[in-house]
């Protein structure tokens, strides 16, 4: 999804994991890229004349290539918003650090809480300790 930032067409070759979900946003959702296409055969390698129809139809003058290109420009736009001081993407990175110092600070107060507690049961064993003393020297 990086590619989204270059603000140009993009000719998707997917090969694996989340790189042929990317290719289908960038093609069939944000309308800003053409992929590339080995027919019904997987292994077939894909051909010279499928590279230049893919690589034409994203910089040729037709409406097509011109939508790609509006739409390329466009979400390139929007993902520098996104990263701004002030976008979403900083916001909601801010927010998962709070979150995060939250987790540790409530940590940090069941670790305090839990020191407190074994100085009171250490605190209840010694006065034991003592009373069991007294008891014996009697």
């Amino acid at each position: 999804m990086e590619a989204i930032s270059s603000g140009v067409p993009i000719v998707a070759f997917p090969q694996w994991g989340d790189q042929v979900m990317n290719a289908k946003y960038l093609v069939d959702v944000f309308k800003m890229g053409t992929r590339l296409r080995r027919g019904e055969n997987r292994s077939t390698i894909i051909t010279r004349e499928e590279i230049e129809k893919c690589v034409r139809e994203a910089t040729s003058d037709d409406p097509k290539a011109t939508e790609m290109k509006e739409n390329a420009h466009k979400w390139k736009k929007k993902a520098e918003e996104a990263v701004a001081e002030r976008g979403s993407s900083n916001k909601n990175m801010q927010a998962f650090v709070d979150e995060l110092k939250k987790i540790y600070a409530k940590k940090q107060e069941e670790n305090v809480q839990s020191c407190f507690n074994y100085i009171q049961i250490s605190s209840v064993l010694f006065k034991l300790w003592d009373y069991m003393s007294m008891l014996l020297l009697l």
